[in-house]
């Protein structure tokens, strides 16, 4: 769908983009919401939507890749710098050496007309020796001396950021930056993520997602700390219908935080809520209940305290 406005519920199947971005909760409420009902209906935008947190693995094996500090733009911007340069030093180192055979040819001219000369050819040959490191030595050190003292660490720099330059385009030609974030798969999964804002606060976002086996019920999701403490989104299905279900969130020590209420139905489901003045590093897991009690099914953050440990594939 290439546009959405109003309230209406488009015919068409949702763009990849826009599934990304109401996942992350960066549209408008009225787009987002136009989405959701578009999801309720159509079975082709589930099955895309059913993936989010397998593109966040992903994303979070690329992101190993780069310093905790670096932004992909700049390791890619580097490598074309570092890679001009790095031709235009070879003309100056070449061109230094003729300069230093020059004299010589010089010396050697001036000794030839006199056959008595000999001695004074030796004799002019001893200080024409130190007149060459004299001359030679500030030229080759002033312009051929500081480009590759300059260009070095760049020559370096391609070396060391070419790989890095080639993530950037596995990135892209995967789509992982144009699409953020897109679709949710099974398993457990998680990203964390450093530095982000250009003010310089941290934007830590974490993501999972699981599928209890017994009943069937399925759950991602997908965290944002903020300020003033978490942003929950999290994508639901295989409920019973008609059950009223509560998301909670469970800290390590074994506090239960209340995230969303809703009434289920046969559909996938998006549900969203904050955590007020909770860490995200605070978090063990989330749970679907019905509010009668019970579990239909848990998602817990792997690396978290209390994580279970993976068991045998």
């Amino acid at each position: 769908m290439d546009e959405l406005r109003g309230d209406t519920v488009p015919d068409d199947h949702v763009e990849e983009e826009l599934l990304g971005l109401h996942f992350l909760g960066e549209l408008d409420p009225d787009r987002s919401d136009v989405i959701h009902q578009h999801l309720q209906t159509c079975a082709t935008c589930r099955a895309l939507a059913d993936g989010v947190v397998e593109t966040l693995a992903a994303l979070a094996l690329l992101s190993d890749d780069f310093p905790a500090g670096a932004t992909i733009p700049a390791a890619e911007a580097a490598p074309a710098a570092g890679s001009t340069p790095a031709p235009e030093v070879a003309p100056p180192a070449e061109v230094a050496p003729p300069a230093e055979v020059a004299p010589p040819a010089e010396v050697a001219s001036g000794p030839v007309p006199a056959a008595d000369t000999a001695g004074r050819a030796h004799a002019a040959a001893r200080p024409a020796a130190p007149r060459r490191p004299a001359d030679t030595g500030p030229a080759d050190t002033g312009p051929a001396g500081t480009r590759p003292a300059d260009t070095r660490p760049a020559g370096t720099g391609p070396g060391g950021r070419r790989p890095a330059s080639r993530r950037v385009r596995l990135v892209r030609a995967a789509g992982l930056l144009t699409l953020v974030l897109v679709v949710a798969g099974l398993g457990i999964t998680a990203l964390v993520r450093g530095p982000g804002g250009a003010g310089g606060q941290a934007i830590v976002t974490a993501a999972a997602t699981a599928t209890d086996r017994t009943s069937g019920a399925g759950a991602s999701v997908l965290l944002t700390e903020g300020d003033d403490g978490v942003s929950v989104r999290a994508t639901v299905s295989g409920l019973r219908a008609g059950v009223a279900y509560v998301l909670y969130a469970v800290t390590a020590d074994g506090q239960t935080h209340p995230v969303s209420h809703w009434t289920s139905t046969t559909a996938v489901r998006d549900v969203s809520g904050e955590l007020p003045g909770v860490r995200l590093k605070s978090l063990s897991f989330f749970t679907v209940s019905p509010e009668s009690g019970g579990v239909a099914v848990s998602v817990y953050l792997p690396g978290a305290p209390g994580a279970p440990a993976p068991g045998p594939s």
